[in-house]
C-alpha cells in the first residue's frame, strides 16, 4: 500500500522498476558507517563540552583586558583556538553521516519501494548545507528513511532530536560573537561562559537523541536487510 505524500511536499516520484528477475536487491551493510556517524557526533559534542571551562577562563581574561583598557584583539586564550578542531570535527561528522544516510536511503529504495521520499537522494548531502532549506530538509530525509521503523522509532523522537539540533546550531554561533573585534563589550562578555554552558547542555541532549536514532536504524536494518 502506497503512503500518501506528506502535507506540503511534492508528489511522489514514479515507482522504481523492480530488479531483474532472479537478481536480489543489492543491499549494502551500513553498520560501519552508522558507528562512524555516532563516533563523529560524539567527538563534536566532546569539543562543545570542553569549550565550557575554556569559555569561563576566556571570560575572565576579556574582562581583565576591558579593565586595562585594551582591545579584544590583544587577548588570546585557549577558547579562541578550540574553534578549529570543532570545524574539522563537524566536517568529518557531515561526510560520514551523509554517507551513512545515503546508503540507508539506497537500501530503503531497494527493499521498501512503497515508501515515499519527500526529497530526491541528492538532498541527503545538499540538505544540510544549502541555506534556508537546511532548517527542515535533513529532518525530512531522516524521517522518510525511518518510515519502515515507525513501531520502533516514533515521529516524536525525531521531532525532539531535530528541535535540539536546530537549537544547538544557533546557540553554538552566539559565543564567538560575544567577544567582539575591537572594543570589549563587558555586558556581552559576562555571559560567555553561561552561553557556552547552555550550548553544551543542548548539544548533549541532541547527541543522546541522535544516538538512539542511529542505534535503532542500525538494529532494524540488521534484522531486516
Amino acid at each position: 500500500m502506497t503512503h500518501p505524500p506528506y502535507p506540503g511536499t511534492p508528489a511522489a516520484p514514479d515507482a522504481l522498476p523492480p530488479p531483474p528477475q532472479g537478481q536480489p536487491a543489492a543491499v549494502v551493510s551500513t553498520h560501519g558507517l552508522a558507528v562512524g556517524a555516532a563516533l563523529t557526533a560524539i567527538v563534536v559534542t566532546v569539543i562543545e563540552v570542553v569549550e565550557v571551562p575554556l569559555a569561563w577562563a576566556a571570560q575572565d581574561a576579556y574582562l581583565d583586558a576591558a579593565d586595562a583598557g585594551t582591545s579584544s584583539l590583544d587577548v588570546l586564550t585557549a577558547y579562541d583556538f578550540v574553534g578549529l578542531p570543532w570545524v574539522f570535527a563537524m566536517i568529518a561528522s557531515f561526510v560520514v553521516t551523509c554517507m551513512w544516510l545515503y546508503r540507508v536511503r539506497t537500501n530503503v529504495e531497494l527493499t521498501r519501494r512503497e515508501v515515499h521520499h519527500a526529497r530526491s537522494k541528492g538532498w541527503v548531502w545538499g540538505g544540510w548545507i544549502v541555506p534556508v532549506v537546511a532548517l527542515w530538509f535533513p529532518f525530512q530525509i531522516v524521517r522518510d528513511v525511518t518510515q519502515p521503523l515507525r513501531q520502533a522509532l516514533s515521529i516524536g523522537l525525531l521531532g525532539w532530536w531535530w528541535a535540539f539540533w536546530l537549537l544547538t546550531t544557533f546557540s553554538s554561533q552566539i559565543g564567538p560573537q560575544l567577544t567582539g573585534f575591537g572594543e570589549i563589550d563587558t555586558s556581552a562578555v559576562r555571559i560567555l561562559g553561561l552561553t557556552e554552558g547552555v550550548n553544551a547542555v543542548l548539544t548533549i541532549v541532541a547527541l543522546i537523541l541522535w544516538l538512539v536514532i542511529i542505534r535503532r536504524i542500525d538494529q532494524q536494518r540488521a534484522e531486516r536487510p
